[in-house]
């Protein structure tokens, strides 16, 4: 048996084979995975197998039969550094034994290579020419990077959850050397919330329509789509990507933790020659679980932080109620204790019947302050017993008879049953008509006319109390039984408040209805004893 290279045995042939190399080398050449190419020690391509030609988009009939420029020339567009790469061609050869195991990066379209070269050897061992292979090692590279990216994103961690998901988009972006874009659908229109890659202009943009996004395939789906070549997909060509020339296009669904639809995960560029796989949109899927769950944080922190500023206005509100209420009651005791004297001193000398209405007048002015002052404040515990509805509503039309004269307001009680009771608080429930007709009145300045109505609705009574004055906006009206808020200058914005207050104490409701110039009716409904 011959040996070729026996030195090392690298090689063994049958003698009868020996005649036949150039057969045998063609057959191996053509049967490996490898891109094979065997040149002289002056760069002149010997052999060249099918696959090599393959790798780098070359006829290997040509190069056998080119010169060493023109074969550089043959592979230049897929060379990335190809300044260095010739440089490292002139080492590698200028060495005839020196061996060489790297990776190539090849582009249009991108690919990875495992390169090796080494010297052949005639039968005395002396290098006669150079073998070179290559592997082609894309796909494991891209899961490796895959694999990489993954478990940096799985690292990630911030209190805002923003941050991270920004972050991820990011790295998406320089994986694919594309636009990646985090999107959630508002309506009709996709809104961008993270936006990562080479194209600085792409983050200034709010987001586009859904009509015009590649993103609308995978909302319809609910699936991963890729759009390889736009220009050439009669559904996607008009799109604004496509138009603009982002022609390829990878996106998957973005869901919230009930399954929900909420918007997508993609890239996109101008690289349509580089085919996009299941293994990407398998890579974004898993991403886009990952940024679920920072969105999903995002909305826990959120409603935590408006809880939060809810209860601290609703600590702040009690408060000042608490405070009201015992400044209120302290007051009135104090109006109470001087017109309780003043009568007294007004029964004992009643010379004069004029200056006698007059302090009476002041005095029932008095009255009215010391209900709507006690109204503010809270009892410490609520006693309810039988109260008969048209009676309280006499004694607080009496109390602001003068109110009515000196407003020129014209005032009617139509009661359906004098007889009709509720279980309630007598003297809060005075406080309630009382307020109201207040809130009325005063919403007349230039007078006008107020009527109060009771009847029976079922189990419950129904009190209404209409005025014809400026109405309410429906703001007002949505605010209008909440405290410290008013549209009256001077007022505490309590009265409509402590109404509230009073009704839901007595196991009752009050609603109101109003329009701007068109008056004001409240209705209040307790439940009749």
């Amino acid at each position: 048996m011959d040996r070729l290279g026996s030195h090392s045995g690298e090689v063994s042939v049958r003698p009868r084979l020996t005649g036949d190399a150039s057969l045998v080398l063609s057959a191996i050449l053509g049967a490996v995975e490898y891109g094979v190419l065997l040149t002289d020690l002056d760069h002149v391509a010997i052999a060249a197998n099918r696959r090599f030609g393959e790798l780098f988009g070359i006829n290997p009939d040509v190069v056998v039969q080119s010169e060493v420029d023109a074969v550089r020339q043959m592979v230049e567009s897929r060379i990335g550094a190809f300044e260095d790469w010739r440089d490292n061609l002139s080492r590698v050869y200028a060495d005839p034994e020196s061996v060489q195991n790297d990776i190539l990066e090849l582009r249009n379209p991108s690919a990875t290579l495992l390169r090796h070269s080494g010297p052949i050897r005639d039968a005395t061992a002396t290098p006669v020419g150079r073998l070179w292979t290559f592997l082609d090692i894309t796909k494991e590279r891209k899961q490796e990077r895959f694999r990489e990216a993954l478990h940096e994103a799985s690292l990630h961690f911030d209190p805002d959850p923003k941050r991270v998901y920004q972050r991820i988009v990011e790295q998406i972006g320089d994986l694919y050397q594309s636009i990646a874009v985090l999107s959630i659908r508002k309506g009709d229109f996709m809104e961008f919330h993270a936006v990562g890659g080479p194209y600085a202009e792409a983050r200034a943009l709010p987001g586009n329509p859904v009509e015009e996004a590649y993103c609308q395939f995978c909302l319809e789906s609910n699936s991963g789509v890729i759009v390889q070549d736009a220009s050439t997909n009669p559904l996607a060509a008009n799109l604004m990507p496509a138009r603009l020339g982002f022609t390829r296009y990878a996106g998957v669904p973005l869901n919230s933790p009930d399954g929900t639809v909420i918007g997508t995960l993609c890239i996109l560029d101008t690289r349509t020659h580089e085919l996009l796989t299941e293994a990407d949109l398998q890579f974004l899927s898993v991403m886009a679980m990952r940024i679920s769950s920072e969105l999903e944080r995002e909305a826990q922190l959120k409603g935590l932080e408006r809880d939060l500023r809810v209860a601290q206005a609703q600590v702040i509100q009690n408060e000042k109620l608490a405070t009201t209420g015992t400044l209120s009651a302290a007051i009135a005791h104090d109006i109470r204790n001087i017109v309780t004297a003043m009568s007294l001193e007004m029964e004992m000398d009643s010379s004069s019947s004029e200056t006698v209405r007059k302090v009476q007048m002041h005095l029932d002015r008095f009255s009215v302050l010391a209900h709507r002052l006690l109204s503010y404040a809270r009892p410490k515990e609520v006693v309810l017993q039988r109260t008969n509805i048209a009676e309280s509503i006499q004694r607080v039309l009496d109390l602001l008879e003068q109110h009515f004269r000196v407003a020129r307001i014209e005032c009617k009680a139509k009661i359906e049953s004098a007889d009709t009771c509720a279980l309630t608080d007598p003297s809060r429930l005075d406080h309630l008509f009382l307020n109201l007709m207040m809130n009325a009145i005063q919403a007349m300045s230039a007078g006008g006319r107020l009527e109060v109505r009771t009847f029976v609705e079922g189990s419950n009574v129904v009190i209404e109390v209409e005025d014809s004055g400026s109405g309410m906006t429906e703001e007002m009206v949505v605010h209008a039984f909440e405290p410290f808020r008013t549209s009256r200058r001077g007022g505490f914005g309590l009265g409509l408040y402590s109404c509230k207050q009073i009704v839901e104490d007595c196991k009752g409701s009050i609603t109101l209805r109003s329009s701007q110039g068109q008056g004001t009716t409240f209705r209040v409904e307790i439940p009749t004893a």
